[in-house]
């Protein structure tokens, strides 16, 4: 009997009175297929179709005669050993291979296509006919059948399906288990599911049935039951709660079923299915206990990776930082130049290089970069020569090679960029230490220790004493004895989690005079602001705060701020480290010659507080600071930062009694990671977002505890903050900001409606790529940035500099397009980056390019993160960077496709900030779903893209690895900026 169609590509079948089978137990992975019987399916499993798709072809070459063998049976093996060609070959030969024969992986031919769907072989010349056959498209359809099926048991819309410790199956599954029943039970079993809607919705529960009573089977569960349920429609977050009874009615074994729930949103005038598996086993529950498995069968050829915990911490990490190493390498290799000119000056040879100013590629002062004549062949000179970087500018480097690089004049080369390791290097140096301690790595409630009496303190920051929250946070880490668990201060955009940290800081160090700290930063522009707030503050003494800067950093005097400049020991142009216990040499020669702006070095020891970026936290460890000489360790926008980079302090400097500070948001960007399959298996997750995913860091139940949230706003204007507010704080932050800078732009004529400071223009524009590059632009939105930036740079009053304006697009290619456009049109000066770049910074005005007018090209950017569509964090930072105006320039049509960014775009409509083209959706719809649903809802609404992504896990810290290739991984990467390596 032929499957349901409708069953195998939506995993539920809706056709009332089907005649199709909908028993779907006897499925074989390996050959795309599904039995009707069980008697079928161990027939197939013996047959010769099913062992071929198993069986992995080999080459079995002769290693004595280089013949190929038509196979390795011993049979085969054993003629031809003995055949007169090989005993003669043998008899030449003074040692014989042992084996003389190998076995390999055979290379598919070239004539050939391997068909995944069909394990199978297929000849070029009969490929189309092979997939229009009915066979094919039908295992394509079981192919995909079982993530379909994974997408029906995920809540969809807002709609939460809940049930309890019955989760807890027998085998480990997901779904409403009924455990072990005993035979002669008489009696029906009932369990209960719940459901909840958690956003407004109007959404109704239509149909409640088991799906073995759809369609014809030939294997009914009579024993599974639900009863009728009439049509109801869902509360808003309160529990409906529904029945399902199992009887065993004598039969042993082991039952399954799948619940099916419909709904229909009576809003979108659409229905929605969510299926729960259900399992119950009817035998001695003694016997089958005794009999259970010690451990799950794992597959011999592939060891999984074990998870980050106590005894493999290290070990964990350490591999994923490998896999991101290899994929850093890969992108890097996108930026070599072949046949290029290199300029000599004295002992230096200069090589431009394009995109350095952007860092794309990123190179510093210390890097490597290989050099060889291009050509090779023709100069017969294959070498390879490594020169060091001693000079970086706007668009060239300087290289300095070993004496015996003596290229004749006119010659051209070859480039090969090398990675950085250093970062990585300093990582797995941290890993490797003997510190594990449990509090500090995975703190339970246990490690809590009774908090030291609070007492009053005069705050230095005037501001934070006005501010409960802050001042909550400051007391709390005040309170906290030595040897606690991390604290974290979670601090939602512009809410001053910087100034909390400072504040705090400032308050330890003049509590006791003995109190040593380390501040660091996964950048050094964070890093940066931390130094300047605490000096800022005056109650810094001169000499007592070291702004520790990697020696490969640039000490340019018009990015850096003076404080900062002081603060750090720059010492004949470069950044210098100072001695561990005593002035070195150069040390007091530099003290000696002091001048204006400089301050006097002394021993890292001596210094009371330390400000580095969260890589340059390695250098004190590495001259000998003891461990525990530290008694605090901050880590601010700790959610930036992976966690062995996080790591690199705590593991090395950390003591026993030592404190950790976190501070940063998790429901912003996290760290940039460059492999998807370090990404998917958990190099994306900070240890911030790591600790407040636990009960531990809850921050309403452990408030004050472990953690506080901090709500006062003093950023946004009330209209652009109101959004982001109820989507990702649950509506509990403030608007505090000052208004002489939120309102001043409320009566700009350009204004979709007076007072309104959020402007919406719909622009059906063109995305289009250049030339090699894989990095979109589009042209229409180019222009319309353009505009926007010259109205607001000829207003009088008030009047707005080129520091006033951030520019924000996620593709590389849009953001050179956008530079050149406005250094031509008054634009000099103004940020223009992707989001990355601008979090952890403010605007008076941002301009938004999302860039995007293709809808078949968004599959492209779910794939790789890239984008607005279906990325709430990136959606987050990038509308919450703007203090008094917000501009979007975009296409409503795609990133409508997100029903986040819908529900946006609606209430910029609904509050007059509407330009430019019509709504493409009806203004008044509600489009409230919860995050874990809007990616599948995008790709919902593109028909093509369905199947293509259906199989993807678009979570909010990445995507999949899924079966991208490298060359598709690349391009991806390309609009992914780069950490920071110092």
């Amino acid at each position: 009997m032929a499957i349901c169609n409708e069953l195998l590509a939506h995993g539920v079948c809706r056709t009332e009175l089907c005649t199709a089978s909908h028993v779907l137990d006897f499925f074989c992975s390996s050959c795309n297929l599904i039995c009707d019987s069980e008697h079928t399916f161990k027939a197939h499993l013996a047959g010769r179709k099913h062992r071929a798709a198993t069986k992995t072809p080999t080459l079995t070459t002769c290693l004595v005669c280089s013949a190929v063998l038509p196979n390795s049976h011993p049979y085969t093996l054993n003629q031809h050993s003995r055949g007169s060609a090989h005993q003669r070959r043998l008899s030449q030969l003074d040692n014989a291979p042992e084996p003389w024969y190998s076995i390999a992986d055979a290379e598919l031919p070239a004539h050939l296509i391997r068909c995944d769907v069909c394990s199978q072989n297929i000849p070029h010349r009969i490929w189309a006919q092979h997939i229009s056959k009915d066979s094919h498209i039908r295992r394509s359809k079981v192919a995909n059948f079982q993530s379909v099926l994974r997408e029906t048991e995920k809540d969809r819309h807002g709609v939460e399906v809940s049930h309890g410790a019955a989760a807890d199956s027998t085998d480990g599954s997901t779904g409403v288990d009924f455990g072990i029943v005993d035979p002669n039970n008489v009696t029906e079993i009932k369990k209960a599911i719940t459901l909840r809607l958690n956003t407004p919705a109007n959404i109704s529960l239509s149909t409640v049935r088991l799906a073995s009573a759809a369609g014809q089977s030939t294997r009914v569960s009579p024993q599974f039951h639900v009863p009728e349920t009439p049509p109801t429609t869902l509360p808003l977050k309160r529990l409906l709660s529904l029945s399902i009874y199992f009887r065993p009615l004598g039969h042993r074994g082991y039952f399954s079923d799948r619940l099916e729930l419909t709904f229909h949103d009576t809003s979108l005038r659409k229905s929605f299915t969510i299926t729960r598996p259900l399992r119950a086993t009817v035998g001695n529950a003694s016997d089958l206990e005794q009999l259970r498995p010690s451990a799950p069968q794992l597959p011999g050829m592939h060891g999984g990776l074990v998870a980050a915990g106590p005894s493999s911490y290290s070990r964990f990490w350490e591999s994923l930082l490998y896999v991101e190493e290899h994929q850093a390498e890969v992108d890097l290799e996108r930026y070599d130049q072949e046949d290029v000119e290199l300029s000599r000056h004295n002992s230096y040879f200069f090589l431009k290089v394009p995109g350095l100013a952007e860092k794309r590629p990123s190179v510093l002062v210390g890097d490597s970069i290989k050099v060889r004549p291009h050509n090779p062949s023709a100069t017969n000179n294959t070498t390879w020569y490594i020169g060091y970087v001693h000079i970086v500018r706007k668009d060239e480097v300087g290289l300095r090679f070993a004496h015996r690089f003596l290229p004749p004049a006119g010659t051209r080369f070859d480039i090969r960029f090398c990675l950085n390791r250093i970062p990585v290097l300093r990582m797995h140096q941290a890993l490797a230490t003997a510190f594990a301690e449990p509090r500090v790595l995975f703190p339970t409630v246990d490690h809590e220790k009774r908090p030291l009496a609070t007492r009053d303190i005069r705050t230095i920051n005037p501001l934070v004493g006005q501010n409960p929250p802050q001042l909550l946070a400051v007391k709390s880490i005040m309170s906290l004895p030595s040897g606690s668990p991390p604290f974290i201060i979670f601090g939602p955009p512009g809410t001053g989690k910087t100034v909390t940290a400072v504040e705090t800081m400032l308050q330890l160090l003049l509590a006791n005079p003995t109190t040593r700290i380390l501040a660091t930063a996964p950048s050094n522009s964070a890093a940066d602001l931390i130094a300047r707030k605490l000096l800022e503050s005056g109650k810094i003494q001169r000499g007592d705060l070291l702004r520790l800067n990697a020696l490969s950093r640039n000490p340019d005097p018009d990015s850096l701020h003076p404080q900062v400049m002081e603060s750090s020991y720059l010492r004949d142009g470069s950044f210098r480290f100072p001695g561990l216990n005593r002035l070195l040499p150069e040390d007091y020669v530099y003290n000696q010659h002091l001048q204006r702006g400089q301050n006097e070095v002394k021993p890292l020891k001596n210094y009371r507080i330390v400000v580095a970026t969260c890589v340059t936290a390695s250098v004190p460890y590495q001259l000998g600071i003891p461990r525990g000489h530290y008694d605090w360790i901050f880590v601010d926008e700790a959610g930036q930062a992976c966690e062995p980079e996080v790591m690199i302090s705590v593991k090395t400097l950390a003591g026993s009694a030592t404190n950790i500070v976190l501070s940063g948001d998790p429901r912003q960007l996290g760290p940039v990671i460059r492999s998807p399959v370090a990404l998917q298996l958990g190099l994306g997750l900070s240890y911030l977002e790591r600790l407040m995913n636990t009960e531990m860091y809850n921050p309403s139940a452990m408030r004050g505890r472990t953690v506080v949230k901090l709500s006062k706003n003093w950023r946004n204007h009330p209209s652009i903050l109101r959004y982001p507010n109820e989507r990702f704080y649950a509506n509990e932050l403030e608007p505090c900001a000052s208004a002489s800078i939120t309102h001043s732009l409320l009566a700009w004529p350009e204004l979709g409606r007076t007072g309104f400071p959020i402007i919406f223009e719909n622009i059906a524009g063109q995305d289009m790529r250049e030339a090699s590059s894989p990095s979109w632009y589009n042209p229409m939105e180019v222009s319309r940035v353009k505009d926007y930036v010259r109205m607001l740079r000829d207003l009088r009053r008030p009047h707005i500099s080129t520091t006033d304006i951030g520019v924000i697009t996620p593709y590389n290619q849009q953001v050179q397009h956008i530079r050149r456009m406005l250094r031509a049109s008054n634009g000099e000066g103004i940020k223009v980056g992707s989001v990355e770049e601008f979090q952890g910074q403010e605007r008076k005005v941002i301009i938004v390019s999302a860039v995007r007018s293709s809808a078949q090209e968004v599959e492209f950017d779910l794939r790789h993160t890239l984008g607005f569509v279906a990325n709430d964090r990136r959606f987050n930072v990038t509308i919450t960077r703007a203090q008094a105006l917000l501009i979007i320039v975009g296409d409503a049509s795609v990133l409508g496709l997100d029903p986040l960014w819908r529900s946006f775009l609606t209430y910029v409509h609904r509050e007059g900030g509407w330009k430019g083209g019509p709504i493409p959706w009806e203004a008044d719809t509600s489009d409230a779903y919860n995050a874990n649903q809007r990616s599948t809802m995008a790709m919902n609404d593109l028909a093509s893209l369905i199947e293509r992504t259906r199989t993807m896990n678009l979570s909010l810290g990445g995507g999949e690895a899924g079966d991208a290739d490298d060359t598709d991984v690349q391009e991806g990467n390309v609009d992914r900026p780069w950490r920071e390596d110092e």
